[in-house]
């Protein structure tokens, strides 16, 4: 039979009844961690520059600081895809209430964009990088072997 044995011990060169374990590779996780940690920081820039201020909008940029540095850590630290699927996660919920922020509104503020221009696109373009990093990286550990 092609690929090994169905009733034995071996099926397409992997033992039978083993899962291949999604591990996820050094370089994406340490590009990721670097993004999360850029993101952050503008997160605790604009925190400290005034956001502070903001009612419920300022704790937020500051709990994502926070978030982004553990999660940072937490993708570094693990192979396992949980922490990268989470962190990605994380970032898109960023880009989620930045880009409310900027339409509709998002808790009774409206960002304009006025004197945080360069954040606003450092933002988004290190939370999408993040986030597309960390979702090819767990695509590619958790797919199916050929």
């Amino acid at each position: 039979m092609s690929g090994g044995q169905v009733g034995g011990t071996r099926v397409g060169g992997a033992q039978a009844g083993t899962a291949r374990r999604a591990r996820l590779p050094i370089g994406p996780r340490v590009v990721a961690a670097a993004l999360l940690l850029v993101g952050g920081w503008v997160h605790l820039h604009l925190f400290l520059a005034g956001y502070r201020e903001v009612a419920t909008i300022g704790p937020l940029f500051l709990a994502d600081a926070v978030l982004s540095a553990l999660g940072a850590i937490a993708v570094v630290a693990s192979r396992h895809p949980a922490p990268a699927i989470l962190a990605a996660v994380f970032q898109l919920g960023a880009i989620a209430g930045l880009a409310l922020a900027s339409t509709v509104g998002l808790f009774g503020f409206h960002e304009t964009g006025i004197g945080v221009g360069t954040d606003i696109a450092v933002a988004y373009a290190v939370e999408a990088a993040a986030a597309m990093i960390l979702g090819l990286a767990v695509f590619l550990a958790v797919r199916p072997a050929r």
